[in-house]
């Protein structure tokens, strides 16, 4: 089914070219619904905005959401927690970003229990998406 005859809700963390590319695809299927892009900092997501206006668009700085904590560890978890939370009622999850390490893994899914099912799609290099994910029900992933 093409994505403008269903209701789906799509995240996306990061807002770089491969998001751009990713949006570019999503804006020639004509869907309606709003598009949540999940970001470290505001300004690639409002260059984004920009680019596609007549994509609907919520955005979410990570900037905003981070604990005022020195401990980088600390910063990291609490911010993957956050990007979760802000994902829950998402049915596909896009990522796209340059971490180092994967931003969602089983750990993290098992710390956010969901009722409905949810396809990860990890256009990231390196992988953002750790590959035990896969091992929480009702979770799909795409490399």
């Amino acid at each position: 089914m093409p994505l403008t005859t269903i209701a789906v809700r799509i995240a996306i963390v990061g807002a770089g070219e491969m998001t751009r590319l990713l949006v570019t695809h999503l804006a020639s299927t004509k869907a309606k619904q709003p598009l949540h892009i999940i970001n470290r900092g505001r300004e690639r997501m409002e260059k984004l905005q920009d680019m596609f206006p007549d994509v609907k668009m919520s955005l979410h700085g990570l900037d905003e959401m981070w604990d005022e904590i020195d401990q980088v560890k600390t910063r990291i978890f609490t911010t993957i927690a956050k990007v979760l939370s802000r994902t829950s009622q998402a049915d596909i999850v896009f990522t796209s970003t340059f971490s180092k390490d994967p931003l969602i893994d089983k750990k993290s899914l098992e710390a956010h229990p969901r009722d409905k099912k949810l396809m990860l799609v990890d256009i990231s290099v390196p992988v953002n998406v750790g590959y035990d994910a896969k091992e929480v029900d009702g979770t799909k992933i795409l490399p």
